[in-house]
């Protein structure tokens, strides 16, 4: 739920219009002593909640960083396996089209 503050001139309206209410949100007079406590206990809680995204953002990153690692790793291995195939291949024979008839022609 969205808090708005309404600030009231001592000569005039609400900045914000004549009815002294935002839109989306709810009228918070800042004159009283409970209202002040439940914007510190929503200031408390946005601030908990956004410390836990950051941790939760780093770890991720985190995450994400080993698994590039590890797919860059990965890529270089399955590189070198097909170059031993090709190597292999060429010892035995691979593609008959390359290779010279036999002897007894």
């Amino acid at each position: 739920m969205a808090v708005s503050f309404v600030l009231h001139d001592r000569d005039g309206p609400a900045r914000n219009g004549s009815t002294g209410v935002e839109p989306c949100g709810r009228n918070v007079l800042m004159s009283g002593q409970p209202e002040t406590n439940q914007l510190e206990q929503r200031l408390v809680e946005l601030e908990t909640r956004l410390t836990f995204q950051e941790q939760a953002l780093g770890e991720l990153n985190e995450a994400l960083s080993e698994t590039r690692l590890e797919a860059a790793a990965n890529a270089a291995l399955l590189r070198r396996l097909f170059e031993d195939i090709k190597l292999t291949r060429g010892d035995f024979g691979g593609d008959a089209a390359s290779e010279p008839p036999p002897p007894h022609y």
